[in-house]
Parts: structure tokens; sequence; C-alpha cells
């Protein structure tokens, strides 16, 4: 799929991607049980693997996580 996009078209795709993980993770941080929360952090790591795998198949360097994504990871690995 991401082989016929532009680059500009793949950079900004991918950034979306982390974009749905990292609001992934915030619901995951605010739910209230957890069933749901293992669903937002499955949900989470998928969209991260996506667009790693599309970073990956078209050689682009690895973004290092924002500063809320790193914020977010951190909250939900203090409270499991």
């Amino acid at each position: 799929m991401a082989q016929w996009l532009a680059p500009r078209e793949v950079a900004e795709r991918v950034r979306r991607y982390r974009e749905i993980a990292c609001d992934a993770f915030r619901r995951a941080e605010d739910a209230e049980d957890e069933v749901t929360r293992a669903e937002y952090l499955s949900l989470a790591s998928r969209w991260q693997v996506l667009a790693l795998e599309i970073e990956h198949s078209r050689g682009l360097t690895f973004d290092p996580p924002t500063a809320n994504e790193a914020k977010a990871v951190r909250n939900i690995s203090r409270s499991s």
C-alpha cells in the first residue's frame, strides 16, 4: 500500500498512525477495567507496528516517540 504513495504522503500517514497509537495509549490509561485497558494497549501497539513496518519498507528513518507518546507509555507502565 505505502509504495504507491509519494514520500510526503507516506510520512504523513506514519505520523497519523503514531497519533492514533498515542490516543489509544491515553484511552488505555483512562480505562476503568483491565479488559478495556488491554484492548486499547493492543490497538496502540498495532498502530505503532504498522507505522514501523511502513518506515522499514520505505527505508525511512525511525522517528523517536514524541513527548506525549513517551509520557503515555510511562504512565501506563506505572499503573500496570
